[in-house]
């Protein structure tokens, strides 16, 4: 696999900056890199050539494009690295990661559902699993719920919205 990631800058003034990331979630990819694709090719190519050419780029905004931020993700369909990993929720620093490790697991519900966001065999009839939803709903709230599935966590590498003990890369 071809796990890389792409870097392209048109330098421009450097208090201005546009910064376009595709990948971050992986298989979300496709639809940021057609995004670049499409503003680096078509019409917009001859601004490109403009901006190198021009002997003032600095009244033009410094332009990143950041290709497959996560490339593991991108190549195997999936929105986590090899380390099941989001990496939209892993940028924090050493201490950052040390002070949420040392809250309560439970700090946004995330254990309480922890069986029904990762379950440990496949269920055997889907209606069952809209069921233990239904039940999850009734006894925490739909918006404890979903507050602690975006919430993710940092105690649980195996489960879905994994954030990581420390800095993570793809």
């Amino acid at each position: 696999d071809d796990l890389t990631i792409d870097v392209a800058i048109f330098r421009g003034n450097p208090k201005n900056v546009l910064l376009h990331i595709s990948g971050t979630h992986g298989v979300e990819g496709f639809a940021g890199s057609a995004v670049q694709n499409s503003v680096l090719g078509g019409e917009t190519a001859d601004l490109w050539k403009t901006m190198k050419a021009d002997a003032n780029p600095t009244k033009y905004p410094t332009v990143i494009f950041i290709h497959a931020l996560n490339p593991y993700g991108f190549a195997k369909l999936r929105r986590w690295n090899e380390n099941n990993v989001d990496l939209n929720r892993n940028f924090l620093d050493a201490k950052q990661f040390e002070e949420r490790l040392a809250l309560d697991p439970n700090r946004h519900g995330y254990v309480d559902f922890n069986n029904f966001f990762n379950p440990s065999s496949v269920l055997p009839w889907n209606d069952f699993y809209l069921l233990l939803a239904v039940y999850h709903i009734v006894r925490y709230g739909y918006v404890s719920m979903k507050k602690s599935l975006v919430t993710g966590s940092h105690h649980h590498p195996k489960g879905v919205f994994y954030n990581g003990v420390e800095l993570q890369q793809s």
